[in-house]
């Protein structure tokens, strides 16, 4: 998985992994498993856009002379926001994806 990121960005990416399948017990449906996938995806990229309002916010709070505009202060706030609500959808819905029973299909011979 992962192949060609940063190794950093990588080895992240495969700790969320590792986290998110110990806590939802394991996961065992191919369809969960490749939503895990975009989950953790989703889960770096909103650690990513909060450390950046943070710092924006951050910057504009203590710094001297130019500094960004409340308004990029508060569009950054609010990416973040929409990121932190769209990665708790995505968590409860691989939850429940992992919660559902496994179904094999059955062939039945002519």
């Amino acid at each position: 998985m992962w192949e060609g990121l940063p190794d950093a960005t990588r080895k992240e990416l495969l700790a969320i992994w590792r986290d998110l399948h110990d806590e939802c017990g394991g996961i065992t449906r191919r369809a969960a498993r490749r939503y895990l996938i975009q989950v953790c995806e989703l889960w770096l990229t909103t650690a990513v856009l909060s450390q950046e309002a943070a710092k924006i916010a951050g910057h504009r709070a203590t710094a001297k002379g130019r500094t960004s505009t409340s308004q990029k202060v508060r569009q950054a706030a609010k990416r973040a926001a929409l990121q932190m609500t769209s990665l708790d959808t995505a968590i409860a819905k691989l939850r429940a994806m992992a919660k559902e029973p496994h179904l094999h299909a059955v062939r039945r011979r002519a």
